[in-house]
Order: C-alpha cells, then sequence, then structure tokens
C-alpha cells in the first residue's frame, strides 16, 4: 500500500506543479492590477511557476475574502429584490424569472454588450 500512497503523493505534486506552469503562462497576460485584485503578488509572480501560489501578504488576502463575502451577500440581496418583482415588472426589464441568478452574477447578454460597445464607441 506505500508503494500506491508513495505514486499517488508524486502524481499529485506532478499535476500541481503542471497547472502551475500553465497558470503561470496564463497570467502573464493579465494585468497588475487585476493580478492584485486576486490576491496575488506581482513580485512573486515575475519570480515564475517556483515562487507558486504567488500569495500577496495575508492582510491583504483576508481583505479580498472579506470582499468576496461582502459581494455574495449583495449578490443575494439583488436576487431576492428581483425575484419580489412581478412578471411584468421583470418583462419590462427583459430579464426572464427563471434567469434571476445568472443576471445577477453576469448581467443581461444582449443589453450589457450593448452598452459596452457604446462605451468603447465614445
Amino acid at each position: 500500500m506505500s508503494f500506491l500512497n508513495t505514486f499517488t503523493t508524486h502524481f499529485l505534486n506532478t499535476m500541481e506543479k503542471r497547472a502551475a506552469l500553465r497558470a503561470w503562462y496564463h497570467l502573464q497576460s493579465v494585468d497588475t492590477r487585476s493580478i492584485e485584485h486576486a490576491g496575488l503578488s506581482a513580485e512573486l509572480l515575475a519570480q515564475g511557476p517556483s515562487a507558486y501560489p504567488w500569495r500577496a501578504t495575508a492582510d491583504v488576502v483576508s481583505a479580498k475574502v472579506t470582499n468576496i463575502a461582502y459581494n455574495k451577500k449583495q449578490l443575494r440581496e439583488a436576487a431576492a429584490e428581483l425575484r419580489a418583482c412581478s412578471d411584468a415588472e421583470l418583462r419590462d426589464l427583459g430579464i426572464a424569472r427563471n434567469s434571476i441568478d445568472h443576471v445577477v452574477r453576469y448581467g443581461r447578454d444582449d443589453v450589457d454588450q450593448q452598452v459596452g460597445q457604446e462605451r468603447r464607441a465614445a
């Protein structure tokens, strides 16, 4: 059984290193502000995959986690507010009742794309 445990541990470590390398390649094209917003350290990221997991200080990570929890609360409140609307109100907003959760998290695809295009044109 120890051979299996050793093999499993080695395999998982290899997969983690491979995932870190792939993530590092992807993060090279991400802007610094987004990296810091994700709780990662740009300095550690510059050191390469060997510095994985590229975490910023504990205080910064803690603040990000608190912010995520607050955002989840906002999402729940927004979804509850939309669920309280009548079908006619939702129809006026262009939202189907069964897509409320999707709309709250990701926006309305057709409307939000048009707004983005208008902002780029301006």
